[in-house]
């Protein structure tokens, strides 16, 4: 290469062609040409051992309307260009700009085509236009030839009916070190040859060795058993310290492949030999497994998981009742049962499960008041208690266990500040916030959610590659948004919600099966487009199909998660049937509406999210029959509304108590709608997807009783 060349080769491809670039990046770069042939001259000069660096532009600038300034540096510093062909980079326009400047800037430089999948010049049939794998700029260079084989920019044909790796890899090779093909193929061949005679000697010299070791095996037994020792040490190891340090990591399948090793180790086992330790050791290792199905939307998997764990656990402790370890162990399970309750949406269960899990807890404390382990799980019954408590509408009983929770774990931060502890700390912090806004105390709640997310971004500033502080952010800003949005502070939301997003994007790149990172995404899509709905906004539609299409995809991991069904699929079908358009299309997302949510109340009539959504569907069933003419038949779906939610006030969420007032002023009661969002008024509440009833209600009250203006919503 001469002076003004810095890398062999340029990488241009599709975002979705990622797996496929990487691969071959590494096989391109790690490629060692023969010996024999490394210096000889060619027709792009000598010859070297290795083609590297070559330049793969890891992202698609979707944010931006040209090439950045490091891509067009790149182009202009690359000897060739690689173009992966298929169907994905057919329709990116960043491939094409790439290939255009690419093309513009060195006319007479290589540029090889390499076909991953679809079919060149397709487009001209509308038949197989779809297929099309070739960018715009590059389908003249084909012409009018038929096949792959006559087309002089193809250098290779990745699919199965093509060249294959090997063959494909060895071609781009000899192009771009100016090798005759056949000469890298024979000594490539021949090096092959080598390595295969080398690695049988090997195989033979092992075979010796594992004979002989087979032998000393069998004169020392007692060593085999201290190898056990040694590996059920490891097993410890890789349960506690290694997970414990791969968990702010944020990989689910590296945390996945610890608990499968240590279930395979004790798998290879008879399990009727194992001792009481490592049936424990082996139920965490389940705890694990279950928990990152979990994490993945597996319910099924993650259920047999935590079954599996907790009949060992429980037989266990059955053996030894007040053994520390084993009520620790047996807790866990209780728990991860329990949990996965809450996500199909058997509250009663669920709460039930957690208050036996604080009873396994306040055991151990008593048994061992002074361990630190035992006082932190104390504090973890009261927050899941709390949980449960607040899915219910009991916010204030709720608010009492929180803050149980934040007293035993802020003494534990200042006894051991250790980063777990701190988040621990920032978790009873975050359901404080939740269920202060429950309970109608917007500015506590705010106060509580920034002072956790404070917290994160001290940690962030010591460690910016804790991704599980970043995940903890990512929820806080969210809520924080959900929180300016009850304040009527769109613009402020909007600001949240872009770091939120940006969070996101940064995470599901390192985890694309993370359930929780897809789950917030869609929440901030369902967000913005309620903002943007209250704004007028049309692009508020485009938000909630990016929203549903997440949503989508969450359920078709499992259709049956309670919680995706209540907190995402539900609200992004309220509103569609919100959204200005069409009538018949409003009526079909509103009917499928009244139809998850009729099922959702029949399975959990205890959720009062559940029943605040139900009658947020009525009241919008009783306009659309109101706007017909149709009195009755509306006066029926708001009152079957009202029936869904608390007389009394305090029992009462903000957003919820908003729909009551709606409902009261559509069936009359105008005095009493008045006093709620009078009341609503005074605590600060003005989220623009709920105050969307005030001004029926100011019209048909009492002057005297009228509350100050709030925002219009759609």
């Amino acid at each position: 290469m001469d002076a003004t060349v810095r890398y062999w080769a340029f990488l241009s491809y599709s975002h979705r062609d990622r797996r496929v670039a990487e691969r071959l990046h590494r096989a391109l770069e790690t490629y060692r040409i023969p010996p024999r042939l490394v210096g000889r001259s060619g027709p792009l000069g000598s010859v070297p051992a290795r083609l590297t660096p070559i330049f793969r532009d890891r992202d698609e600038l979707a944010a931006s309307q040209q090439l950045g300034a490091a891509v067009e540096a790149a182009l202009a510093a690359s000897g060739a260009m690689i173009v992966l062909c298929s169907r994905a980079s057919a329709h990116s326009r960043w491939v094409d700009a790439e290939v255009l400047a690419f093309e513009r800037n060195h006319p007479g430089r290589p540029l090889l085509c390499v076909l991953v999948d679809g079919e060149p010049l397709a487009s001209g049939d509308p038949a197989t236009a779809g297929n099309e794998c070739l960018p715009p700029t590059l389908r003249p260079r084909f012409g009018s030839a038929v096949g792959v084989a006559d087309t002089a920019p193809v250098a290779v044909d990745l699919r199965p009916q093509g060249d294959g790796w090997r063959l494909g890899v060895q071609k781009l090779v000899a192009s771009l070190a100016g090798l005759p093909l056949d000469q890298l193929v024979q000594r490539d061949a021949h090096r092959r040859h080598r390595r295969m005679a080398w690695l049988s000697a090997a195989l033979a010299a092992l075979a010796a060795t594992l004979g002989t070791l087979a032998v000393l095996a069998l004169q020392a037994r007692d060593d085999a058993r201290l190898q056990r020792a040694q590996a059920e040490g490891l097993v410890e190891f890789m349960l506690g310290d290694l997970r414990r340090k791969l968990e702010p990591v944020g990989r689910l399948d590296v945390l996945d492949s610890v608990g499968l090793r240590a279930l395979r180790y004790y798998d290879s086992q008879d399990l009727k030999s194992l001792d009481a330790d490592a049936i424990g050791r082996r139920a965490r290792a389940l705890h694990l497994v279950g928990e990152i199905s979990d994490n993945r939307g597996d319910l099924a998997n993650a259920g047999k998981a935590f079954a599996q764990a907790a009949a060992s656990t429980g037989e266990l402790l059955r053996r030894t009742p007040d053994n520390p370890q084993r009520l620790y162990e047996h807790a866990q399970s209780v728990f991860w049962v329990s949990q996965l309750q809450r996500e199909r949406g058997e509250l009663v269960a669920a709460e039930h499960g957690q208050r036996e899990y604080a009873a396994i807890v306040a055991r151990l404390v008593s048994l061992q008041p002074d361990k630190l382990e035992w006082r932190k799980e104390s504090g973890y019954t009261d927050s899941n208690v709390g949980t449960l408590l607040l899915d219910q509408g009991r916010a204030r009983e709720a608010i009492a266990m929180f803050e149980s929770s934040s007293r035993k774990v802020r003494a534990i931060v200042a006894r051991q500040p250790d980063a777990a502890n701190r988040i621990d700390y920032t978790q009873t912090l975050s359901w404080l916030s939740s269920a202060r806004l429950a309970a109608g105390d917007v500015a506590a709640a705010r106060r509580d959610r920034e002072a956790e997310i404070a917290v994160y971004r001290q940690m962030l500033r010591a460690d910016g590659n804790n991704h599980q502080v970043e995940e903890r952010l990512l929820y806080a800003l969210r809520f924080l948004a959900e929180l300016h949005l009850a304040s009527g502070d769109t613009d402020a939301a909007n600001r949240d919600l872009d770091e939120a997003a940006r969070l996101s994007a940064r995470l599901l790149a390192l985890e694309p099966d993370n359930t929780g990172w897809i789950k917030a995404g869609a929440h901030i899509a369902l967000d913005r487009a309620d903002i943007l709905l209250a704004r007028h906004d049309p692009a508020a539609g485009k938000q909630l199909a990016k929203a549903r299409m997440q949503i989508a995809a969450l359920l078709a991991r499992d259709p049956m998660n309670f919680l995706w069904h209540r907190d995402l699929h539900a609200p992004a079908l309220l509103l569609q049937a919100k959204l200005p358009g069409d009538s018949p299309s409003q009526a079909r997302a509103l009917a499928q509406a009244l139809r998850e949510l009729d099922t959702l109340h029949a399975r959990t009539p205890h959720d009062r999210r559940v029943r605040s959504l139900l009658a947020q569907a009525r009241m919008i069933e009783g306009d659309g029959h109101e706007q017909v003419g149709d009195h009755a038949v509306a006066m029926r779906a708001w009152q079957r509304g009202l029936d869904l939610l608390p007389a009394a006030p305090a029992l009462l969420e903000p957003d919820s108590r908003c729909i009551r007032a709606g409902l009261l002023a559509r069936t009359g009661s105008t005095a009493a709608a008045a006093m709620d969002f009078a009341d609503l008024q005074r605590i600060g509440y003005r989220h623009p997807g709920y105050v969307t009833t005030a001004g029926d209600a100011r019209r048909s009250a009492p002057a005297s009783a009228r509350p100050p203006t709030a925002r219009r919503s759609q």
